[in-house]
């Protein structure tokens, strides 16, 4: 490091904490379009599982395309903020050679925002990838096992042919338009 005077050294530290400040916002601001989005492709993978009238494979579908969203978005948020964070080192380890001017001492286990961004990322990822895994082949019928018998479900909206999957009932079960049921033995 060269000799500098301490006023050099006052503007040269003013400098890099206003870049530090600049970088450090737009890490936040984008950690926070990166968790809208994710929180976005959870909320539509909730919608597809509860779309009613859709047949369980098309939901399953969607859901599956909405979580790998979230996963991939989250991935690219983590390699973004390892890119920042690299480039944040730069002005950190700049700073902390201005040695003539010290507005604060060095403050124990600070740095850790930018790792601990990227902990909730990877627990997003985690979180999409056990999601993924626990959607079912195959959803269970919504009135598996029900008998049926003489029940008036004609005026009852949002229910599919699926639904009625393993239940039974009998001449007098009324059902909405273009359901059957199996009889009940």
């Amino acid at each position: 490091m060269t000799n500098q005077s301490p006023g050099n050294d006052l503007e040269e530290w003013k400098e890099i904490n206003a870049n530090i400040r600049h970088w450090e916002t737009l890490l936040f601001g984008i950690t926070k379009d990166f968790l809208s989005v994710i929180a976005f492709a959870f909320g539509a993978a909730g919608a597809a599982l509860v779309w009613p009238g859709v047949q369980w494979e098309l939901r399953r579908y969607a859901i599956t395309v909405f979580l790998c969203a979230a996963i991939a978005i989250a991935t690219c948020a983590v390699i973004a903020l390892l890119s920042l964070r690299s480039y944040l080192k730069g002005f950190y380890s700049r700073r902390s050679e201005i040695k003539t001017f010290r507005l604060r001492e060095h403050v124990g286990g600070s740095g850790w925002t930018v790792t601990s961004l990227m902990l909730v990322f990877f627990v997003l990822i985690l979180g999409s990838l056990i999601l993924l895994i626990a959607v079912p082949e195959k959803l269970r019928p919504t009135l598996a096992n029900a008998q049926l018998q003489g029940a008036d479900l004609s005026l009852v909206e949002g229910l599919v042919q699926f639904d009625f999957e393993r239940a039974c009932g009998d001449a007098n079960s009324k059902l909405p338009p273009g359901i059957s049921l199996a009889a009940c033995k």
